[in-house]
C-alpha cells in the first residue's frame, strides 16, 4: 500500500501532525506500507523545529519520500497558504499514484483541493483532525460549520484524536469516524526511577511559546509563586521552547533566579529534561491531542493541565495528575503548590501518582497505536475496492 500524506504546513513547523507522522511512517513499513509526505513550504510565520536533515533521514530509513511545494497567498481567506500551479500539478501526480490519501484537515481550502483530487482521481481520503476544530477566529469557525463539515461527509473515514472532535463529528451526522491517539516511544520516554532525587521541585514547561499554549498564563503563576519566598527558595522552573511569546519568557527568566529558559533543545536531549523535573504544566487554551503531557507521564510526572478536549482525553483528575479551569492562573498556582506540598511533606503520596502516570502512559505504546492506524487504512482500502466491484 502507498500512501499519500499532505499537509498545508511544512514539516520542518515541528508541530503535533509533524511529529506523528514522523515517528508513524517508519513503523507503518512491517505492515507492507510505505509513504509519500507532501507539505507546502508554508511555517505558519513561526519558526522551524525540525530541521531538514531530521526529516531527511527519517524518510531515508523509512524508505519512503518527502517533498516541499512552493504556495502562494492569493485568497483572501486568512493564513491558508495556496498553491502555485507547479505545485498543484506535483500534488496531482502523487496522488494519481498512491493508494490512500490522508490529509492534514486544517487551513480553509485545502479540503476543498483534496475533495477535487479524490473525485478527479477515485481515490479513498482519509481527513485527519489534528488541529483544534474551533478557535478564536470567526471566519474559521464559520468555514467549519459550513464548508468543512458537507466536505467531511464525502471523505472516506476520518481520524480524530480526542472524545470532543468525535462526538461534534457525530452530532454533524458524519460516520467511519476513527478515534486513535497519537503513540509515543515509552522505552525513549521513562524514569530513572520514581526517588526524591533533586533538590528543588522542579516545574516543566515543554512547547510553542504562543497565547494558545497559555504561555502568558504560566508567565503570570511563575510570578505569584514567587511573591512566596519560601516556595521561591525551593521552587525551579524548567521553560523549553521558542516561539512568536519568547520575550515574555526571557523577561522573567531574567526576573528571577529559579527559572531556566532553553529555547533549543536537540531531541535526543528532551527525555533527560523530563526525567530531571518533579511535575509537568500545560496551561493551554485549546489543544487537539497534547503530546508532551504524554511524554511526561511517560517520564513519571505528574501532570496539571487546563481542562480541555485533548489533555482531559490523557490525563486522569486526581489519579495521574489534575486538570484545572483553562485561563485562571490562580488555579495553577494553586494545584502546584499542593504537589509541591506531597513532594515536600509526604513523598511516598507524591511518587504514587508518579507511578501511576508511567503506568496510564503505557496505554498509548506505539506498539499499541499503530494496529489501530493499519486498520484504518486497511479497511479505507478494503471498502474502496468493494464499491469499485462490478455489481450483479
Amino acid at each position: 500500500m502507498l500512501l499519500v500524506f499532505y499537509s498545508p504546513l511544512s514539516l520542518t513547523f515541528g508541530g503535533g501532525f509533524e511529529h506523528w507522522v514522523l515517528e508513524l511512517v517508519p513503523r507503518l513499513q512491517k505492515y507492507g506500507i510505505s509513504a509519500r509526505i507532501i507539505c507546502t513550504k508554508f511555517r505558519a510565520g513561526d519558526v522551524g523545529r525540525i530541521s531538514v536533515g531530521e526529516i531527511d533521514e527519517t524518510m531515508r530509513k523509512a524508505h519512503s519520500e518527502y517533498c516541499e511545494l512552493p504556495y502562494i497567498f492569493s485568497l483572501p481567506v486568512g493564513s491558508s497558504p495556496c498553491l502555485k500551479f507547479d505545485g498543484l500539478i506535483r500534488l496531482a501526480d502523487a496522488v494519481q499514484n498512491c493508494d490512500v490519501i490522508y490529509f492534514a484537515n486544517a487551513y480553509a481550502l485545502h479540503d476543498l483541493l483534496i475533495y477535487f483530487l479524490k473525485r478527479r482521481y477515485q481515490k479513498p481520503v482519509i481527513s485527519g483532525q489534528h488541529a483544534t476544530l474551533f478557535s478564536d477566529s470567526i471566519f474559521s469557525n464559520i468555514y467549519s460549520k459550513t464548508i468543512r463539515r458537507t466536505l467531511l461527509k464525502r471523505f472516506d473515514a476520518i481520524h480524530v484524536l480526542n472524545r470532543f472532535d468525535e462526538e461534534v463529528f457525530r452530532s454533524w451526522g458524519l460516520h467511519r469516524i476513527y478515534r486513535i491517539p497519537i503513540g509515543i516511544d515509552v522505552e525513549r520516554f521513562k524514569p530513572h526511577d520514581f526517588e526524591q532525587n533533586n533538590q528543588k521541585f522542579r516545574v516543566l514547561f515543554v512547547g510553542r511559546l504562543t497565547l494558545q499554549k497559555g504561555v502568558d498564563i504560566l508567565c503570570q503563576c511563575i510570578r505569584t509563586i514567587n511573591d512566596y519566598e519560601h516556595l521561591q527558595k525551593y521552587l525551579e522552573f524548567w521553560l523549553v521552547g521558542s516561539g512568536p511569546l519568547q520575550f515574555l519568557v526571557e523577561k522573567v527568566a531574567k526576573s528571577y533566579t529559579n527559572v531556566k529558559f532553553f529555547e533549543r533543545v536537540e531531541d535526543e536531549s528532551l527525555p533527560a529534561i523530563y526525567r530531571g523535573c518533579d511535575l509537568f504544566v500545560m496551561p493551554s487554551r485549546r489543544e487537539t491531542f497534547g503530546i508532551t503531557a504524554l511524554e511526561a507521564q511517560a517520564s513519571g510526572l505528574p501532570v496539571i493541565a487546563s481542562n480541555i478536549p485533548g489533555p482531559s482525553d490523557i490525563v486522569i483528575d486526581g489519579v495521574t495528575g489534575s486538570l484545572v479551569q483553562k485561563e485562571f492562573p490562580e488555579a495553577f498556582v494553586s494545584v502546584i503548590k499542593k504537589y509541591y506540598d506531597l513532594w515536600f511533606c509526604e513523598y511516598d503520596k507524591y511518587r504514587e501518582i508518579r507511578v501511576r502516570a508511567r503506568k496510564s502512559a503505557l496505554r498509548f505504546a506505539w506498539e499499541n497505536v499503530v494496529p489501530q492506524i493499519n486498520t484504518m487504512f486497511s479497511s479505507v482500502m478494503a471498502a474502496q475496492s468493494q464499491q469499485r466491484l462490478p455489481k450483479n
